[in-house]
């Protein structure tokens, strides 16, 4: 045949033929936490509907966008303009709630 019958198997071959985990999916299995806490602020924000007017409602979600980028600002993190636009837009929408 091909020649390499009375050949044993080096053992290097063996050491890479083993199944390794992917290196993506220890960060993958970092974010199970961030997940199941989303999910849990989901159904408490969903039961919490039931009771708030959606006008207070909606100030808090954008709250919640502004908040996130007055932390990225004071951790020096630069807020490109497309940010800066939604950011602003959020502001104004919240503000014009707030006044109705």
């Amino acid at each position: 045949g091909s020649g390499n019958e009375g050949t044993a198997p080096s053992p290097e071959r063996d050491e890479r033929s083993r199944w390794t985990l992917p290196p993506v999916l220890p960060a993958l299995l970092g974010l199970v936490p961030i997940t199941l806490a989303d999910l849990v602020a989901t159904a408490l924000i969903s039961t919490a509907l039931i009771s708030v007017p959606l006008s207070t409602f909606l100030m808090l979600r954008h709250g919640q966008l502004l908040f996130a980028a007055l932390i990225a600002v004071l951790l020096r993190r630069t807020l490109n303009d497309l940010h800066k636009l939604g950011v602003s837009l959020s502001f104004s929408g919240v503000a014009l709630v707030a006044l109705a």
